[in-house]
């Protein structure tokens, strides 16, 4: 089910991002899609899930990763401390990445393909 609610957010998911690219939708187009993706995630699921947790026996691969990551941070105390560490410095760099482009907006569109020449690209905002 877990597996269907992504799939169904990637579905929803780029419709902002045609918003951003001038595409419009009216409510009840997308009132209808949104039903079909409901639709389809709730109708394919039951079958799926029979199929390759029951008897494929595969296994939830974001509970797998974070088993695995909690298992190998108890593993060794000297080994948990670096890993901790690493997650820190991760989380203080994403932190202050945000805090960046909150800061300074502009950090987010480079003008790489301006430079380059692709002044097409650099229209459609890359």
């Amino acid at each position: 089910v877990v597996t269907w609610l992504t799939m169904a957010a990637g579905l929803i998911g780029p419709i902002p991002a045609l918003h951003l690219l001038g595409m419009r939708y009216s409510v009840w187009t997308m009132m209808t899609w949104g039903a079909s993706v409901a639709f389809l995630g709730v109708f394919f699921a039951v079958p799926l899930r029979r199929h390759f947790l029951l008897e494929s026996q595969l296994r939830f691969p974001s509970g797998t990763a974070t088993a695995e990551t909690i298992r190998s941070m108890f593993a060794d105390a000297r080994r948990a401390k670096s890993q901790v560490g690493t997650l820190i410095r991760a989380a203080a760099f994403a932190a202050g990445t945000v805090v960046l482009t909150w800061c300074f907006p502009r950090v987010l569109r480079p003008p790489v393909f301006a430079t380059l020449g692709l002044a097409s690209a650099a229209r459609w905002g890359w």
